[in-house]
């Protein structure tokens, strides 16, 4: 990703905050170039506007994504466990636990 393609992504989240495209290519850089916080704060915003949409899939897509960055974040482990429960998905659930 250039220079110009970043301005691009920022100029739209500045016109459009919940353009998840966007926000979603935009954290992917960061993570790419190695700005691991900022990139942490766009996935953390995604997972927001997908939990805000009704979007429990993406969400967890998402909040997976910075459990693989910050593994030690609770908070993080702890919606992925949440959404694993309202799946039903037990596997899942019980590896996270442990």
């Amino acid at each position: 990703m250039t220079g110009e393609l970043r301005a691009l992504l920022e100029h739209l989240l500045e016109m459009d905050p919940h353009d998840l495209t966007a926000v979603e290519r935009l954290a992917d850089y960061r993570l790419q170039i190695g700005l691991k916080s900022e990139a942490l704060e766009g996935y953390r915003s995604l997972a927001d506007l997908y939990g805000e949409q009704g979007s429990r899939d993406a969400r967890l897509d998402a909040l997976l994504k910075i459990a693989d960055i910050s593994p030690d974040d609770e908070e993080v482990l702890v919606q992925i466990l949440e959404i694993y429960e309202e799946m039903d998905n037990a596997r899942d659930a019980r590896e996270m636990r442990y």
